[in-house]
């Protein structure tokens, strides 16, 4: 099974890279996702797709801040991004209340 396979596969990002699209499928998953994204990215961290999964599991956790930083990178990696670049202007900008 996948599972089995995943379990077995060490340091290799395409397999955090399933795990952590798995976790993220599960209630409160985002939680769990986070830290496996980043583990990916430590690997490979020029990834446009991973930093946009890591935004979207940062957005299921209600960290806006965090999901905005990632949609940044993303789009500076990869310009033409039109996932991110959508998800970015339906956030619009970030509140300023507070902020100098």
């Amino acid at each position: 099974s996948m599972n089995r396979y995943l379990a077995n596969v060490t340091n290799d990002p395409r397999a955090a890279v399933i795990q952590a699209m798995a976790a993220a499928q599960e209630e409160d998953g985002a939680e769990k996702a986070i830290p496996m994204l980043k583990a990916a990215l430590a690997a490979d961290p020029a990834s446009a797709r991973l930093r946009y999964r890591l935004a979207l599991a940062h957005l299921a956790a209600q960290d806006e801040t965090s999901a905005r930083a990632e949609l940044k990178e993303t789009l500076r990696l990869s310009p033409q991004h039109e996932r991110a670049r959508a998800l970015a202007e339906q956030l619009g900008p970030a509140s300023t209340a507070g902020q100098k």
